[in-house]
């Protein structure tokens, strides 16, 4: 389906998805592991290579948490930079943030891209992801906001406003039309928007 940021339909790269659950389970201590091996057999069209922390099974009760392998993300961010292929991660909409927080600092100067993948469009965590993600010190406009799972055409401005600046589509749905839908929404429902507010526009 179409991949899109908020003008165009724009090329999307080939993307090589590694699945972080299975490859931790095999690999406890991944950092002292050589990602050389999964480097080495990247298809040669390969565009981005995204490490895909979404887990198996979400609970309702326990959301996810994520252990960020620095390490071994620092080799995938240096391989990126020689080889001139975007790296990145996919995480859940519903992970905690607070579990990798600490992390970011190390990781978010590497990164190319993020994902995000909203499970369902009635679930807004992936929304205080997003803008947590977004505010953190470290967060450069280097790094695109991705988002992708369930999105609908009415949700798209409302995602433009938390920081997310591509849209992978799944919906059949999809059409020119939606683009309309960027600008549909002047007037944010609260002051929580990637635009800088004076400190006492949520007074009131």
């Amino acid at each position: 389906m179409p991949h899109i940021n908020r003008h165009a339909v724009i090329d999307s790269p080939a993307s090589h998805i590694v699945l972080m659950e299975t490859l931790i389970q095999e690999n406890p201590d991944l950092n002292k592991g050589e990602i050389g091996t999964i480097l080495a057999n990247l298809p040669t069209n390969t565009g981005e290579v995204l490490l895909d922390f979404r887990p198996t099974v979400i609970s309702e009760k326990a959301p996810p948490q994520v252990t960020l392998p620095l390490e071994f993300i620092r080799k995938l961010a240096d391989f990126s930079k020689t080889n001139k292929v975007k790296s990145g991660l996919i995480l859940a909409g519903s992970t905690q943030y607070h579990s990798f927080e600490h992390e970011l600092a190390s990781v978010l100067p590497s990164l190319d891209v993020v994902v995000i993948d909203f499970a369902g469009f009635r679930d807004g965590r992936g929304y205080s992801l997003a803008q947590e993600i977004r505010q953190h010190a470290n967060f450069t406009q280097k790094t695109v906001l991705r988002v992708m799972g369930d999105i609908l055409p009415d949700t798209l401005e409302l995602l433009v406003k938390v920081g997310f600046e591509e849209f992978d589509i799944e919906n059949p749905s999809f059409n020119e039309n939606w683009f309309n839908w960027f600008e549909s929404i002047k007037t944010p429902y609260d002051g929580r928007s990637v635009k800088q507010l004076p400190m006492f526009a949520g007074v009131g």
